[in-house]
C-alpha cells in the first residue's frame, strides 16, 4: 500500500470514528431522541468514549500515516465530534448535514496532507537559518507536551535568500534558537510553499 493510499484511509478512519455515534443515533440504536428528550449516560457515554477513540487516531495513527501532525488538527477534533453528536436529536436534516460537514472537513484535510506528502517527497531539499523567534499571541500548548512556535527563517533559493515564516510543533524545551539551522523541502515552482524536512519528525521520534 503506497503512502497517498495510507493517508486517504488514516483519515477516512477517523471520519468514521467521529460520525459512528451520530449515525448510531439517527438509525435508533439509542432510542428515540428528541430535542426536548433527556440524554441517557448510555449515550454520553459512547460519545465521550467515540470522542477520545477520534482523537487518539488523529494524534497517533494519522501523524504515522502524514509524517507529520498540524495544530489545527487537533483543534477541529476536539470541537467537530460534539457538533456532529448534538446536532443527531435535531432531526435526520440535522444530523445528515453534520455528517456530511465532516466529510467535507475529512476530504479537505486529505487534499491538504496529499499535497504535503508531494512536497516531502519531491519538493527541494535546502538548509533555512532561523534568523528571529517570533513572539506568539497565545501560546498554545498541546498534551503538555508540544508547543507551537513560530521562526523567521533565510531560506536559500535560486534567486537568493529569502525570508519567511514557519509555523511549526515544538517538543517543550526544544524550541529552535536565533541562528539555528533547519531543513526544509521547498516546491521549486512555489518557493513561498514549503515544510520541515521529514527527517526532522523521524529525529524527534
Amino acid at each position: 500500500m503506497n503512502r497517498s493510499v495510507q493517508v486517504a484511509l488514516s483519515f477516512f478512519m477517523w471520519w468514521v470514528l467521529v460520525v459512528l455515534p451520530a449515525a448510531l443515533t439517527l438509525i435508533g440504536v439509542f432510542g428515540d431522541l428528541g430535542p426536548e428528550t433527556e440524554i441517557g449516560g448510555a449515550v454520553i457515554g459512547s460519545w465521550i468514549a467515540f470522542y477520545l477513540a477520534q482523537l487518539a487516531w488523529l494524534m497517533v495513527v494519522v501523524p504515522r500515516a502524514v509524517g507529520h501532525t498540524k495544530t489545527w488538527w487537533i483543534f477541529i477534533a476536539s470541537l467537530l465530534p460534539w457538533a456532529v453528536d448534538w446536532a443527531t436529536p435535531y432531526g435526520l436534516g440535522w444530523g445528515l448535514l453534520w455528517i456530511g460537514v465532516a466529510g467535507a472537513i475529512t476530504a479537505s484535510m486529505i487534499f491538504l496532507a496529499l499535497r504535503m506528502l508531494l512536497l516531502d517527497e519531491q519538493g527541494t531539499a535546502v538548509t533555512a537559518t532561523v534568523v528571529k523567534v517570533l513572539r506568539n499571541h497565545m501560546n498554545v500548548v498541546i498534551n503538555n507536551v508540544y508547543i507551537r512556535r513560530r521562526v523567521l527563517l533565510d531560506i536559500p533559493g535560486p534567486n537568493g535568500t529569502y525570508q519567511a515564516v514557519l509555523h511549526m510543533l515544538c517538543e517543550i524545551g526544544t524550541s529552535p534558537s536565533t541562528g539555528d539551522k533547519l531543513r526544509l523541502r521547498v516546491d521549486p515552482k512555489h518557493p513561498k510553499h514549503f515544510a520541515l524536512d521529514p527527517s526532522y519528525f523521524h529525529h524527534d521520534d
